[in-house]
């Protein structure tokens, strides 16, 4: 825990962890030297760091990389577990990439590898001082920043804010409330998935253009369902996504719509509009004022009523008027005014007071112009005379019947035809005049015209409909209007207008049979075509829709859309309304669901259909049925997937269980194994098996040459399939309990199979697929063998690597540390040290060429007796009272003497140096042809015989940790395992047993 204080004062409490105790007063000395406000505290191990933490206030955490009861990366780690939030530095030797890539990893705040050539303490004070400093005004920053959040919680407008990525990072109780949202279940969810009602809105846009632009941005508007209100939104980007400010401005927008409403009702009424105040002067006039008197708006302001008066109304007539609208009463008159022009014109007045608080404070006067009606009113009368003349030039079949209804039927006789019927027809008022329909057009067609003209004496008022008269090729169809002309009670006279629709009929004739087309073309097609009209109910369901989903069609007209499912409501909603607002929805990937509850994938294209007056009568959406599509690229993505993970696999068992798992879950094969060839048995040698394969054929076999059809795929270099294995005549196993069987050879390295304890067929898609996969494992097996080898080419240049970077460096650093500390303060008793850091130097050295100059196998080997060897061996040891005991039964090797003199000289030096002066050894066999090195000193604890072998691991102060590592080495070289264990009087015990 680090103070929160902004101060340079106070001082700066280090704890550095390292096992090394010279090193740990070197650190301590030469930090209180460079930096005396450092309070510098030391430790050896990780846990004894945990608990000086647990006790004391430190200000930051120094270790070195490697402790003896951990490393410093996980002591840095389980600090950043347990909640220790201050400053961390690995301080250490071992300065290569992989150490700075863990520390990087792990959250460190600095890596400082140790340099002979530079001032290390110097440059550690520095960072240790930067870094803690920093902390400091990072926690005063947070109390600010918690300052702020607070304040955020208690405005009034809904706030929230997104990363760049579209997660939500913050959302005041104010927001969370209007949505009906808990604040904590919200943050981390990405902002379209949380709130799928803005997904192409205009919000969405606003906010798209803000991120990308780094622009702030303000605008309204509609929320839609489930929400439902207007906001009024200011957007703030920055570089780590968006800050949104919203605010509710619903009941603000409804007012202001009544406002607009009323006065756009006033601004588009067709009649003239004006108010006055009290005193009678114009305070507002509508556009359709100056349209009716000619006087605009601003000529109208301020001015009298009296500007239209045309003089033609007397005194008495304003003076009523006055006496009613002041006592607060409406008047309606019509007035006589003129316009600007001094144009007389006539309207009905409408006059009404308006009041506030009971008073009267002004008045609003509507005019109804209706002088084209008193004039049309005026001409009633010459129009009606000009009757006669306007029939003679009208270009209409214009046709007159004179009735006569005395006897049991009515009787109509052609009085007189237009000029435009004449000409249409070809027929002349002379021709027709006097006769009855059935004279003029036959007995037939006579007797269709005399019903349609009784028809409209029995209704007694106009009728009309479609007839078809043959006059002429270019005249057969006529869309026809009868009027009655009754005088008194009496019907005497039938007035018809007919059109010639020939034309249209021909082409609603080629438009219908254009549209049976359609129709059957519809109910052919494979694909959904629904139609949806604008209330949401089904209008139409053709037989792919039927095949799609299941439902009838019976079942689903005159209902709601039945295959939406639930989730999905709210992105249907807004597809229908951007289709009945206009727009057209073209290829958009959907999920429906079909009646049996099953999710289907289609392609959805959406088209709005008009009615003849241009509106928007219903919606028309087709649906291509993509599921199994999607699947397939599912299983293609879930594969690239799996070849990503093949790829970072690191043994052959891992790649046969990935390529397992892929077989079963991706491409839904239960009954699944993998072998690999082993050259060394010349063999099929199983490597991973399903648990239904398992459970279907137990164990897996191994497959010599020609004893399956596993083999004869790998040998081939071929896909097989065989859906029906009864069928397959070179079947090895004629009990199989498989009945087809899909092999896949994976190059060089093996084969993959699939089967089925059922009969089936192998779709292409699937084979192909297995084709695939089949090529990522070949891929991955190759890899992993190039890598492998490069490994162990690595490691070793990584030990070396390793001893030069650290374990040399290390006593180096002491020695150069205090040799400093001599030169500053003249004392000699730090001498000692520097003679220890140089042996120490010395025994790594001697090590490190051993491990060098060997190599990584035996080529040529020649039989060695164990027991002359060992003894030669035994005496290149100092080993004071020691004793040897080697028994007779030893086995003879084959190896290299050189190697094998230097790993028994190694285990005998290392039961010396750790069992003591007098330690017993004995050299004996083992029962598979191996042989053991046992000793009756301490022996090693189980927790770290993993460790042993390897590079630098010691746990004696005089030890250089490679010892054990060379015999590891040497015994590898001849293709040997070593293993520790437990010795028969409780030493220690290393086993060599020859591999196969």
């Amino acid at each position: 825990m680090i103070g929160t204080d902004d101060g340079g004062d106070e001082g700066i409490h280090v704890l550095y962890v390292n096992d090394d105790e010279g090193f740990r007063e070197l650190v301590r000395t030469k930090l209180g030297t460079i930096a005396p406000d450092f309070e510098v505290t030391t430790v050896g191990t990780a846990e004894s760091a945990l608990d000086r933490l647990a006790t004391s206030q430190v200000d930051c955490v120094v270790t070195s990389y490697s402790l003896p009861d951990s490393s410093g990366i996980e002591l840095l780690r389980t600090l950043t577990d347990e909640g220790h939030e201050l400053p961390t530095i690995i301080f250490t030797g071992q300065g290569d990439e992989q150490v700075a890539s863990e520390a990087t990893q792990a959250g460190v705040s600095d890596y400082i590898p140790l340099h002979a050539d530079q001032n290390n303490f110097e440059v550690l004070a520095r960072r240790v001082r930067t870094l803690v400093e920093a902390a400091r005004k990072e926690e005063l920053a947070e109390a600010v920043s918690k300052r702020f959040e607070r304040t955020l919680e208690r405005t009034t407008d809904a706030i929230y804010a997104v990363d760049t990525e579209w997660r939500i990072e913050y959302m005041n109780d104010t927001m969370a409330d209007r949505v009906e949202r808990d604040p904590e279940s919200v943050i981390g969810t990405t902002l379209w998935e949380e709130f799928p009602s803005i997904v192409d809105t205009e919000i969405e846009d606003r906010f798209r253009t803000a991120m990308e632009t780094g622009e702030s941005v303000s605008f309204e508007q509609r929320v839609g369902e489930p929400f439902d209100y207007w906001a009024e939104v200011r957007v703030f980007p920055d570089d780590d996504g968006l800050t949104v400010f919203s605010r509710d401005i619903t009941d603000e927008r409804e007012r202001e719509r009544e406002r607009r409403r009323f006065e756009n009702a006033v601004e588009h009424a067709g009649h003239a509009i004006f108010i006055t105040d009290t005193d009678g002067t114009i305070e507002y006039v509508n556009p359709a004022f100056e349209a009716v008197t000619g006087f605009d708006e601003q000529e109208a302001l301020g001015e009298n009523p009296r500007i239209l008066k045309s003089g033609e109304l007397s005194e008495k007539y304003y003076e009523r008027l006055w006496e009613t609208i002041t006592a607060g009463e409406v008047w309606q008159e019509q007035i006589i005014n003129h316009r600007k022009s001094g144009e007389r014109y006539v309207a009905d007045q409408t006059i009404a007071p308006f009041e506030r608080d009971g008073e009267i404070t002004g008045y609003v006067a509507i005019q109804n112009d209706i002088t084209d009606r008193k004039r049309r009113e005026n001409e009633h009368q010459r129009l009606a005379g000009e009757y006669e003349a306007l029939l003679d030039s009208s270009g209409d079949a214009i046709f007159l019947l004179d009735v006569d209804t005395s006897g049991e039927e009515p009787r109509f006789e052609f009085a007189r035809l237009s000029p435009g019927y004449e000409t249409q027809t070809g027929l002349s008022t002379e021709e027709v005049k006097g006769r009855t329909p059935r004279d003029v057009f036959g007995q037939e067609r006579g007797a269709e015209l005399h019903a349609n003209y009784s028809r409209c004496v029995e209704a007694g008022e106009p009728i009309s409909y479609r007839e078809e008269l043959a006059i002429a090729e270019d005249a057969q169809f006529w869309d026809t209007s009868l009027a009655p002309v009754i005088v008194g009670d009496e019907l005497v006279r039938i007035v018809g207008i007919a059109r010639n629709v020939t034309e249209q009929v021909e082409r609603e004739r080629a438009l219908e049979t254009t549209n049976q087309r359609l129709e059957s073309l519809i109910e052919a097609t494979p694909l959904t075509v629904m139609e949806i009209d604008t209330d949401g109910t089904v209008i139409r369901w053709n037989e792919g829709a039927e095949e799609m989903f299941g439902w009838s069609r019976e079942a689903v007209l005159g209902e709601p859309n039945p295959i939406i499912p639930e989730q999905k409501a709210s992105e249907f909603s807004s597809h229908r309304e951007r289709a009945l607002g206009g727009d057209r929805i073209r290829g958009k990937e959907v999920q429906r669901e079909r009646k049996d509850g099953t999710e289907l994938e289609a392609l959805l294209s959406v088209v709005p259909i008009e009615g003849p007056d241009g509106e928007i009568t219903s919606v028309l959406a087709v649906l291509e049925d993509i599921s199994a599509q999607k699947r397939l690229e599912r299983k293609l993505r879930s594969l690239q997937e799996t070849a990503q993970r093949l790829t970072g696999a690191q043994s052959d068992e891992e790649i046969g269980d990935l390529a397992i798992e892929a077989i079963v879950e991706i491409l839904g094969f239960d009954v699944t194994a993998i072998w690999k060839y082993s050259e060394q048995a010349n063999a099929l040698v199983p490597l991973a098996e399903s648990d239904a394969a398992r459970d279907v054929i137990g164990e897996a076999p191994r497959f010599a040459p020609g004893e399956s059809l596993a083999w004869d795929a790998f040998e081939a270099g071929e896909v097989q399939v065989h859906d029906d294995l009864s069928a397959v005549n070179t079947l090895h196993n004629a009990e199989t309990r498989l009945s087809s069987e899909l092999l896949v050879p994976v190059g060089d390295y093996g084969v993959l199979s699939a089967a089925s304890v059922t009969k089936r067929e192998f779709a292409d898609a699937d084979v192909d697929l297995f084709r695939i996969l089949g090529s990522t494992v070949e891929a991955a097996f190759a890899r992993a063998s190039r890598e492998a080898e490069l490994k162990r080419q690595n490691e070793r240049l990584d030990e070396f690597a390793s001893v030069v970077a650290h374990d040399l460096r290390n006593p180096l650093s002491v020695a150069i540390g205090f040799q400093e500390v001599i030169e500053q303060t003249g004392e000699l008793e730090y001498l000692d040290r520097i003679g220890s850091a140089h042996e120490r130097m010395e025994r790594l050295i001697e090590d490190l060429l051993t491990l060098a100059s060997g190599e990584s196998t035996i080529e040529n080997t020649e039989q060695i007796d164990l027991e002359a060897l060992t003894t030669e061996a035994w005496g290149y040891v100092d080993t004071d009272g020691a004793s040897l005991d080697v028994s007779a039964d030893v086995p003879t090797v084959a190896g290299d003497a050189g190697r094998l003199t230097q790993l028994f000289e190694n285990l005998f030096r290392n039961a010396v140096e750790h069992g003591g002066p007098d330690v017993a050894v004995v050299v004996g066999p083992l029962d598979d042809g191996g042989f053991y090195v046992e000793d009756d000193g301490p022996g090693i604890p189980p927790e770290r015989r993993d460790e042993v072998f390897e590079h630098g691991v010691t746990y004696s102060d005089g030890g250089t940790g490679f010892g054990l590592s060379i015999v590891a080495d040497i015994a590898n070289a001849h293709g040997w395992t070593v293993s520790v264990t437990e010795g028969t009087d409780g030493g220690a015990r290393f086993e060599f047993v020859m591999s196969e």
